[in-house]
């Protein structure tokens, strides 16, 4: 089972008299970074919040969002601030000295400034904010989570057909081997052939080389080892079973295959002057290019 790295969840709830508003998504990253935002009130529960989050996610961009809708507290203390009203004023009425075309400044304009007017918020410890909001944490968590299994099960589906296309073009390319080398031999010896009309050679020198050549042009080491990392891809899928809650991430490991893959498929390409084999190895590096794209998104 894999799980993949976008997910989105949002909780509201109303909890004494206050309504909460918990918000996470997770995107693809290389690494692991969360980022938490919340009214100056929850500031207190990042650490908390950011502990929790760890349990549960091991790659990926975490965008967090908490906040309080102080609005819907009856309670809320609302006062205002006339020193620095005041301040405000004797500045705007020195620029209107400076200024005569200025204009007339409105009450409106003023209480709009910054600090006029004051929230007073309810200042609670953290302890007590957690034991208040754990619950919707773990509520918005858990939605995440499921979003991410779900999405991973379908981008599951997708990788395990495009690597059974890998490994089904790789059993294909190296079924072409002793054509290719039997073809490669045969040029080879014909044109030995024409050179022996008109130079003489060493023989046993000669068949050293057609031997030697012949071996490079082997693309059977490269198509076992193409093979042996699709066996490992396969393993990196059933790795995690649907129940566990202690998840590995194997989406690394998985572009690291991706890439030797690319890698051996190259070289087999480059080994070879078969049409047949070039093309199917072109093939070949387009299914496991698309394969890498996919990979970008498993956690």
């Amino acid at each position: 089972m894999i799980r993949s790295m976008t997910g989105y969840a949002g909780v509201h709830q109303d909890i004494n008299s206050s309504h909460y508003h918990f918000e996470i998504k997770s995107l693809n990253h290389r690494g692991f970074d969360i980022h938490y935002h919340s009214s100056r009130s929850l500031s207190m529960l990042e650490v908390p919040v950011r502990e929790l989050v760890q349990k549960r996610i091991s790659r990926g961009r975490i965008e967090i969002f908490l906040k309080a809708d102080t609005q819907r507290n009856g309670d809320m203390a609302v006062q205002a601030n006339p020193d620095l009203a005041l301040r405000y004023l004797d500045c705007i009425t020195s620029l209107q000295q400076q200024l005569p075309d200025l204009g007339t400044v409105h009450l409106e304009f003023l209480l709009n400034l910054p600090g006029v007017f004051e929230i007073d918020e309810q200042v609670i410890s953290a302890d007590d904010a957690w034991e208040t909001l754990h619950g919707v944490v773990e509520t918005g968590l858990a939605g995440l989570m499921e979003m991410k299994i779900r999405e991973g099960a379908n981008l599951e589906k997708e990788l395990l057909q495009g690597i059974e296309q890998v490994e089904t073009l790789t059993r294909e390319i190296l079924g072409c081997r002793e054509q290719v080398l039997n073809e490669y031999r045969q040029k080879i010896s014909d044109r030995i052939k024409e050179w022996l009309d008109r130079v003489e050679l060493d023989e046993s020198r000669m068949i050293q080389e057609l031997a030697f050549y012949a071996d490079r042009s082997d693309i059977q080491e490269e198509c076992v080892r193409l093979l042996s990392h699709v066996g490992q891809f396969h393993a990196l899928l059933d790795e995690n079973s649907a129940d566990t809650e202690n998840y590995a991430a194997v989406g690394r490991r998985m572009d690291f295959l991706c890439q030797e893959m690319f890698r051996e498929a190259n070289t087999a390409g480059a080994k070879s002057s078969s049409i047949e084999v070039v093309e199917r190895v072109l093939h070949l590096k387009g299914l496991i290019d698309r394969l890498r794209e996919q990979v970008q998104n498993v956690e």
